[in-house]
């Protein structure tokens, strides 16, 4: 017996055991194609800034000053690590915070109000300082469990969590259907040469 014939079995074999391997891992891949495309589409439609959510936070609320004043203030919880952190002003950059505050639904405000202002309660504004908000409550309203203050911030994911997220769907997806495309191709120029070879 020649040596091609007995390596083809070898081969055939091989060939039959690679191929449901090759079938399940595209199955899987696939499975985890979608998932992952709608997540990178949401990456990519959070990424202006334009969706907002909300956090509330129930009294009372700290003093900010010793002795106190009519200041108080509040920590900024920070929101899970694949968005922007909430980032406060501070004396580099005295506008940089987007936060928004609402105490029992009333929009305080202006933001990035001077903090002596806020302590001698001349105004109804707030200051996104650090990590902390410096407000004054509106008139009316006692500093107990029953005052609400609400923060409203827009969802921004991390850039690179969007380019990793669009990577690996584009790599993922060519894995997927490259091959379905290629046939495809190869399909289409086959009819086509046949078009043009009937052609008069």
């Amino acid at each position: 017996m020649s040596e091609s014939l007995r390596i083809r079995p070898i081969f055939a074999f091989a060939a039959a055991f690679v191929r449901p391997i090759h079938d399940w891992g595209l199955r899987g891949a696939t499975l985890i194609f979608w998932p992952l495309a709608l997540l990178t589409l949401m990456s990519l439609a959070l990424q202006p800034g334009a969706w907002h959510t909300e956090i509330k936070i129930a009294g009372p609320f700290a003093a900010e000053t010793n002795p106190p004043r009519a200041s108080l203030v509040l920590e900024v919880p920070q929101p899970p690590f694949w968005m922007l952190p909430l980032v406060g002003d501070d004396g580099a950059n005295p506008f940089q915070s987007t936060l928004e505050l609402r105490i029992n639904g009333r929009e305080m405000g202006p933001p990035h109000s001077p903090h002596e202002t806020i302590r001698d309660r001349k105004t109804t504004g707030f200051s996104h300082w650090g990590s902390g908000v410096i407000f004054s409550l509106p008139e009316g309203v006692n500093n107990n469990a029953e005052t609400m203050a609400t923060l409203r911030y827009s969802v921004r994911p991390w850039a690179p969590v969007t380019f990793v997220l669009t990577v690996a769907s584009a790599l993922l997806g060519c894995l997927i259907y490259l091959e379905a495309l290629s046939s495809s191709a190869k399909r289409l120029g086959r009819r086509s040469k046949a078009v043009i070879l009937r052609a008069p």
